[in-house]
């Protein structure tokens, strides 16, 4: 068996570490984190959904605001892409509220509609009635 060499330390000694295993570099915040090929990590978000659907509302119920919430559906990929994050989540609610409100306009028109129908069988049964 051959014996340790006294010129160099115990490398599984204890004594010899003399540093906070749990220390923070003081450092680390102010330094930008790298990642592959030397560029600076960032946060991208996740790009919004464009509401294709709610744009197929707004054709199918009340196409004036159509020809709006299309245009606006097929810029949210666009502007996520250039990195305006913000203008691609507005236009996605703006694709929304613009199918909601397709939906709520024909709601209104088929009430409205229902409406004239009685008003016009009442009086018409009314003045059947005079006769």
């Amino acid at each position: 068996m051959t014996q340790p060499d006294p010129k160099q330390p115990d490398p599984y000694a204890t004594e010899s570490f003399t540093g906070d295993p749990y220390a923070q570099n003081p450092y680390a915040a102010s330094q930008p984190q790298y990642g592959g090929y030397g560029q600076p990590q960032q946060f991208t978000p996740a790009p919004p959904s464009a509401n294709g659907g709610w744009a197929v509302a707004a054709i199918i119920f009340f196409w004036p605001l159509a020809f709006v919430a299309v245009s606006r559906a097929f810029s949210v990929y666009p502007l996520w892409a250039q990195g305006r994050y913000a203008e691609a989540e507005a236009a996605s609610a703006s694709v929304k509220r613009l199918g909601v409100i397709s939906l709520f306009i024909i709601a209104a028109l088929i009430i409205l509609y229902i409406l004239v129908v009685i008003i016009a069988v009442a009086v018409g049964v009314s003045s059947d009635s005079s006769v």
